[in-house]
């Protein structure tokens, strides 16, 4: 029998609702005021270093899952606060017992922000184009192992190994294993368009990146408590704190 892996029910905690699910973002100079700004219906949020662009699918920099990487993007599954793998837009999966075919279920009735649906093909291109010859993908190296992708239906996706990948389901839940659309991909470098629980709203280069609250968000069970999050790129350490210390 295969291994299946089911989805859990999705509470979202005040910590990762303030921090927009930043992950390794958490070390940020003003996140130590995320508690005092709890009741707040928007937040800034400081950062040292503006990414070069804000698609984490195309470029490395640590500063630009900061910014996107389930704010706007999400996975096919995502890595909690105790690093284990929880299923996101795929809610189960089973794995093959000779390791080398995964099957994902995915959820039906999801959409990006610009409305164009979420399903299988969708899935497949994100990783074709994160694995393909021509990939600029940081992480390409994950999905080598991938052989095949399959598509039997929009709500299931078949990925075929050449050889088992122990750490595979780790690596889908990084942000350069994020899902994108075909429609929006080319341009997510400036204007990203996932399916995550904020919207991107603008991008005032050497200044700011703004954030809105996506109302059609698909998972009803996360109450999103921000309806605009802005971070605010200052590089230099007195400017920040005199930032915090004026509340800006």
């Amino acid at each position: 029998m295969p291994r299946t892996y089911l989805s859990q029910a999705a509470t979202l905690s005040r910590r990762t609702a303030l921090s927009l699910a930043l992950g390794t973002a958490l070390w940020l100079p003003l996140s130590v005021t995320i508690a005092e700004a709890a009741p707040k219906t928007a937040l800034t949020l400081g950062m040292a270093v503006e990414p070069a662009g804000l698609d984490p699918t195309i470029a490395a920099p640590v500063a630009i899952g900061q910014v996107t990487w389930q704010n706007v993007f999400e996975g096919l599954v995502t890595i909690d606060g105790d690093g284990k793998v929880k299923p996101q837009l795929a809610e189960r999966w089973e794995i093959s017992l000779d390791g080398k075919t995964y099957t994902f279920k995915l959820r039906q009735g999801v959409t990006f922000h610009d409305g164009e649906a979420f399903d299988s093909s969708v899935a497949k291109f994100s990783l074709d184009r994160a694995r393909g010859e021509s990939s600029v993908n940081p992480q390409k190296r994950f999905f080598a192992a991938i052989d095949s992708i399959e598509t039997p239906d929009a709500a299931t996706l078949v990925l075929k190994l050449k050889q088992p990948a122990g750490s595979l389901i780790y690596w889908l839940g990084w942000p350069a294993s994020v899902m994108v659309a075909p429609k929006s991909a080319e341009n997510n470098r400036t204007t990203p368009v996932g399916t995550g629980p904020f919207k991107f709203a603008s991008w005032a280069k050497g200044d700011k990146v703004e954030l809105e609250k996506n109302a059609a968000y698909w998972d009803k069970a996360v109450a999103v408590k921000l309806d605009k999050a802005t971070f605010r790129f200052v590089s230099d350490p007195q400017a920040q704190a005199a930032a915090l210390k004026s509340g800006d």
